[in-house]
């Protein structure tokens, strides 16, 4: 049968979760990061934004620590701690911290 809209939209997340930790090509594991409809409950999306704050490319790491503002998970509260203090990038700097303040935010 067909797919719901919902689970139509974790289907494309695990896809572009997967995208985002193989794709060779930067702007499309950028284009991965900023595709995923909701990074806190689809398969794999934790651990591939994660990732992506790794990235070489620090397009990528700015958009994987924005995208990390929807994970409610201490692993990425503390991955975004880390980038806010040490990434070479300013606007990877920029991004966390406006992720870490989302995050605060959200919780109150």
């Amino acid at each position: 049968g067909r797919l719901t809209r919902e689970e139509g939209r974790g289907r494309a997340d695990e896809i572009l979760a997967t995208r985002v930790a193989t794709e060779t090509t930067w702007a499309l594991r950028l284009l991965a990061v900023q595709g995923l409809f909701d990074p806190a409950t689809a398969k794999g999306a934790e651990a591939a934004l994660l990732q992506a704050t790794h990235d070489d490319t620090p397009q990528v790491r700015a958009a994987a620590a924005l995208r990390l503002a929807e994970v409610g998970s201490e692993a990425a509260q503390r991955r975004l701690e880390v980038l806010l203090q040490s990434d070479p990038d300013n606007k990877v700097r920029r991004h966390a911290k406006k992720a870490l303040r989302i995050r605060l935010a959200m919780r109150r």
